[in-house]
């Protein structure tokens, strides 16, 4: 596993155990052993903790406690339009009309 990913894991356990917005949950499957990433109610500025974007979704494989594998690696979390900074980057109206 390159450097990146021990580093993910890392960072997406220390996230869960001192946030409550943030969950893992174990599972198997045909003897592999998964824990899966995700969150729950978060507001904006807890997803400026270190890997909270990419809390949705990604799975490693736990089988092998000393070799963790990324599994699944889902996009970042992404924002609506009027969810932190959209609206100081894009104020409404700027971008264009929608035409008929």
């Amino acid at each position: 596993m390159n450097n990146i990913m021990p580093k993910l894991y890392d960072d997406l356990l220390a996230l869960c155990s001192k946030n409550l917005g943030f969950i893992f949950k174990d599972t198997e499957c045909d003897s592999i052993k998964y824990r899966i990433f995700n969150y729950i109610l978060c507001s904006y500025e807890q997803f400026s903790y270190p890997s909270a974007l990419n809390c949705r979704g990604t799975m490693f494989d736990i089988t092998d406690a000393e070799n963790v594998q990324l599994v699944c690696l889902p996009p970042e979390k992404f924002f609506n339009y009027e969810e932190g900074n959209g609206v100081n980057i894009h104020p409404l109206g700027a971008l264009g009309i929608q035409m008929e």
